[in-house]
């Protein structure tokens, strides 16, 4: 039987930084709960005080550059140290294009391994895992969990 804390802990194993980014625009939750005539159903029935909107410039890619590239340029991390990109998200930057594909213009070509996940490390080199996601709903039932933001 091995026990779990038989190992000691790698040092450069676990989260190094995160890097977390939500749209200026938002809704106020209150202003929703009026429109869609449910008083306290977002504000105290789910806690919420807002949520965040993308405006025209922005959708799931500009969300992921701007987290990933301020990760790396806050806590001092080399292009050269990322090994891996994953990226989770729900929101297709087109039918066929993953955003890993656009963040690689950060690395420059063949230096990343990764992929898009929909619903790690690599060897010695550091991961950057990137979620970034852009829910709007019509239904009213649902509105409430719209919203958009960002994490690296």
């Amino acid at each position: 039987m091995v026990l779990r804390n038989s190992f000691p802990r790698p040092a450069d194993v676990g989260v190094l930084a995160i890097e977390v980014y939500f749209p200026f625009s938002k809704v106020d939750q209150t202003d929703l709960e009026r429109y869609d005539g449910v008083d306290g159903k977002y504000t105290i029935g789910l806690g919420q005080t807002s949520l965040s909107m993308c405006c025209e410039q922005e959708d799931v890619v500009s969300m992921s550059l701007t987290v990933a590239s301020s990760l790396l340029k806050k806590y001092s991390v080399e292009k050269s140290e990322i090994g891996r990109i994953d990226i989770g998200t729900e929101s297709d930057l087109d039918a066929a294009k993953p955003v890993k594909t656009v963040l690689m213009e950060i690395f420059g070509p063949g230096s990343v391994e990764g992929s898009d996940h929909k619903a790690a490390c690599y060897a010695w080199r550091y991961a950057l895992v990137v979620t970034s996601d852009v829910a709007l709903y019509r239904d009213p039932a649902a509105r409430a969990t719209s919203g958009a933001g960002a994490v690296a």
